[in-house]
């Protein structure tokens, strides 16, 4: 091992004089890959990133943190990213802020990776340059830098606990433990993880970082009670109501652990068919059992945390989440999984990385499988955003008033740019739509024409022989009347079909006031 040469050997202090350049030239490949993969999606971020433009558009404009002007609904996921958005608005102007989101991605990596150098070393410098180097070039870690979402903070929260419980330092743990369960909701199951590990050596270290995380939880506690009602946001109803796709076949037990372990959008394990996927989800769980075993005796180990970690991660999805699994929700399960081979890799395996030509060639590979994926991402970012819905927006601004309601179920991009006021479909940020699914099994647009007016239904497909459509994860019925499919046709056209904006745009000429 690179730290295991006598101290103060000549050997020792080379090595230790080349390791900050390698780390300088890997934040230096990183930030390049992330402005790569940046410029490739043509500037744009997905589509939930200008959800929380819109709350800080709004926040700017001296309307409360909130989506539609007047409706205060709890649509965001992550309070900390959401307070940290609204306070840059407050200071930039949004193509200030649009441009700086990539460059807060960065940052937070640029950190995250001086973490992973800290507490990879305490176990091996071959560790920490495997670690290192994947967390660099690897997909998930590159593309949830810019994808303008609240990725980036999390995973910094999580290696800042880690490393500080590491260094036993219960203050810094619980700030970053804090920092974690304010950021998303599962952050507070990691946290628990790593306090339940940490009261195993010490209690009372671990009792002062929980006080020191519960004090910062408790502020935010106080603050969506009063503002909002409820410390969870309105899309943990929204989805509650729906029913999500349960593990079913071990197949299906495959595809959701392969995604979490690699960070990889679930579509990537479809493609490879349904017999490859359970032969690697089979791998997945052997490996899994392998760390388990490895790290069992050493209860204060940081392999240990790190498995537990990993395993409450999975099931947390599995239980309660399967079928929502998006690229960037697999992000913090795959810098475990990393972390965890980092250490538990035989060291005779990582000390080929020192060789400078098997590091070039395997850091090559890795981009180039990384910029393969990026690619075919960044392509269906510039369709759906740059295409589709920055199109619907322009129709919108070009045929409709600022204060005519508008009912879709894509509300990032179309929202923002369209600058109207929106029925969420989703029922992410309109919290009567969402009640009234989780009190019914259906919903019928027939009911949302009579009860909302929205002068514009902006729909997946047109209802030409439909009987059921899905509007983002929720299922709507059509007409619980013939009377509400003869007033449905007799207000509405259709303007746009999905062969042109991909898109079905149903359109009220006239409101029922003008009429």
């Amino acid at each position: 091992m690179w730290n295991s040469a006598a101290k103060g050997s000549p050997r020792k202090a080379e090595l230790q004089e080349t390791i900050p350049g390698y780390l300088l030239l890997l934040a230096g490949i990183g930030i390049v890959l992330r402005l790569l993969a940046h410029r490739l999606s043509g500037g744009l971020f997905i589509d939930d990133t200008y959800i929380y433009l819109r709350y800080a558009e709004n926040f700017r404009a001296g309307l409360g943190l909130v989506y539609n002007q007047g409706e205060i609904v709890m649509g965001f996921t992550s309070p900390l990213y959401m307070y940290l958005l609204a306070a840059l608005a407050k200071m930039l102007p949004d193509a200030t802020l649009i441009a700086f989101l990539p460059w807060l991605g960065i940052l937070c990596y640029l950190v995250g990776l001086w973490f992973i150098w800290r507490l990879l070393t305490s176990f091996s410098q071959e560790s920490a340059l495997f670690g290192a180097m994947i967390f660099t070039v690897w997909f998930a870690f590159v593309d949830s830098s810019i994808e303008g979402m609240e990725t980036p903070l999390f995973l910094l929260g999580i290696l800042g606990m880690w490393e500080a419980h590491l260094k036993g330092r219960s203050v810094v743990r619980g700030v970053w433990g804090g920092v974690t369960g304010l950021t998303r909701p599962e952050g507070v199951i990691l946290f628990g993880v790593l306090l339940a590990v940490a009261a195993f050596r010490r209690f009372t270290s671990a009792l002062i970082s929980a006080v020191i995380a519960a004090v910062m939880g408790l502020g935010w506690f106080i603050l969506a009670i009063t503002q909002y009602g409820s410390i969870l946001p309105n899309s943990a109803l929204a989805k509650a109501s729906t029913s999500l796709n349960a593990v079913h076949s071990f197949a299906d037990l495959s595809l959701y652990i392969s995604s979490l372990l690699f960070g990889l959008p679930d579509t990537v394990f479809l493609r490879m068919g349904v017999l490859a996927t359970s032969v690697l989800g089979l791998l997945c769980l052997i490996l899994l059992a392998w760390f388990l075993k490895r790290h069992l005796r050493a209860i204060s180990s940081m392999g240990f945390l790190l498995t537990l970690s990993l395993l409450a991660y999975i099931s947390f999805y599995l239980l309660g989440h399967p079928g929502r699994l998006f690229s960037w929700y697999g992000v913090p399960s795959c810098l475990c999984f990393v972390l965890l081979l980092s250490i538990t890799l035989p060291t005779g395996i990582l000390r080929i990385l020192r060789k400078p030509s098997v590091a070039t060639t395997f850091a090559i590979g890795l981009i180039l499988i990384s910029m393969t994926l990026q690619s075919y991402r960044s392509a269906r970012i510039r369709e759906s955003v740059g295409g589709r819905y920055q199109k619907v927006a322009d129709w919108l601004q070009s045929n409709t008033n600022r204060d005519d309601l508008v009912a879709t179920g894509d509300i990032g991009l179309i929202g923002w740019a369209s600058k109207r006021k929106i029925l969420d479909l989703g029922a992410l940020v309109s919290r009567d739509l969402a009640l009234e699914h989780s009190r019914s099994d259906s919903v019928f647009i027939g009911d949302l024409m009579d009860t909302y007016h929205p002068r514009v239904f902006i729909l997946d497909r047109s209802l030409k022989g439909e009987s059921v459509i899905k509007e983002d994860f929720i299922h709507y019925a059509l007409f619980r009347t013939k009377a509400q499919r003869r007033r449905w046709q007799e207000e509405y056209e259709l303007r746009h079909d999905t062969s042109g904006m991909g898109k079905a745009i149903y359109w009220a000429p006239k409101s029922r006031e003008d009429k």
